[in-house]
């Protein structure tokens, strides 16, 4: 076989398996129903935010433990890591 015929064999099958791949995605990614059904029966609590980045800087106006937990290192980084985050995102430049 040539060298020429090989690929594109090649590129036909890669076509097909994406193609199936796709299919398979679309046919299987579907949800539906309500949501709150979806929630199992024994969940502690449950919380529907509105608007999160207004929780989260509701979170720090105040709260005692918050900032006994901003003592602990691996939660200073991590809360320095969602504060950069979050004004990246909200940059409207």
């Amino acid at each position: 076989m040539s060298r020429i015929k090989i690929i594109n064999i090649v590129v036909v099958v890669a076509l097909l398996l994406a193609g199936l791949t796709w299919y398979l995605y679309h046919s299987f990614s579907k949800t539906t129903g309500n949501p709150w059904e979806m929630i199992p029966d024994n969940a502690a609590l449950i919380i529907e935010i509105d608007k999160p980045a207004d929780l989260y800087n509701k979170l720090g106006e105040g709260n005692s433990i918050l900032e006994s937990l901003m003592e602990v290192r691996d939660v200073k980084i991590l809360n320095s890591k969602i504060t950069w985050l979050n004004n990246f995102l909200s940059d409207k430049n």
